[in-house]
């Protein structure tokens, strides 16, 4: 029995190329929007590929497709709470109609003037404090913000939804292509079996 050789360096560089990521220009560049991170992008990718192990460019292709489907949901969830966050002053204002409703020539109660953007943290306290006087606490500004977005609320939920679906897909697809490599290389198993033992060289 032979003792095979050692890999040349050249060698060992060609099958360290081979598992290298495909290029932005044959997949496309990364979907990162205004305000999002490329480098995050970049970690998860990676991250991804790390954790399959793509063998060959039809996994390359899904593996990046499934990692543009989990930006995607990621995205859903910032977005989400960033709705949350900018929404609460129409929250507390919703609440001070409920606790001191305006009528002509009447001052209202609670001045949000202080809640404009940019204003110190202090005054924006002042004014979630004047609303728990009221009874209100955090959970009712964030009802009353929920129920004045709910309809944009379901618009990012339906699209994560339907994110969350086509990864699923994704994740089969890669099963089946598995499942099907490996039928393959079974079947190329015995062909290469049978011949060696025909030519009579079975070590």
């Amino acid at each position: 029995m032979k003792t095979p050789r050692a890999s040349t360096p050249q060698q060992v560089g060609a099958r360290k190329q081979e598992v290298e990521p495909p290029s932005i220009e044959l997949l496309g560049p990364p979907p990162v929007i205004d305000g999002e991170d490329p480098k995050a992008y970049a970690e998860m990718y990676q991250r991804i590929r790390d954790a399959f192990g793509a063998k060959d460019m039809i996994e390359e292709i899904l593996l990046r497709t499934f990692a543009d489907l989990t930006w995607e949901i990621l995205r859903g969830f910032r977005l989400k709470a960033a709705l949350l966050a900018s929404s609460q002053k129409g929250g507390l204002g919703r609440l001070r109609d409920l606790v001191a409703p305006e009528f002509p020539g009447r001052k209202p109660r609670m001045s949000f003037d202080m809640w404009d953007e940019g204003e110190p943290a202090e005054l924006v306290t002042e004014v979630k404090r004047a609303v728990a006087k009221a009874g209100f606490g955090d959970d009712a500004i964030m009802a009353q913000t929920l129920s004045n977005i709910f309809d944009h609320f379901e618009k990012i939920d339906a699209m994560m939804a339907r994110a969350e679906r086509r990864r699923g897909q994704v994740l089969r697809d890669l099963a089946n292509y598995e499942e099907d490599r490996a039928r393959r290389l079974a079947e190329a198993a015995k062909t290469i079996e049978a011949d060696f033992k025909d030519e009579g060289r079975a070590v």
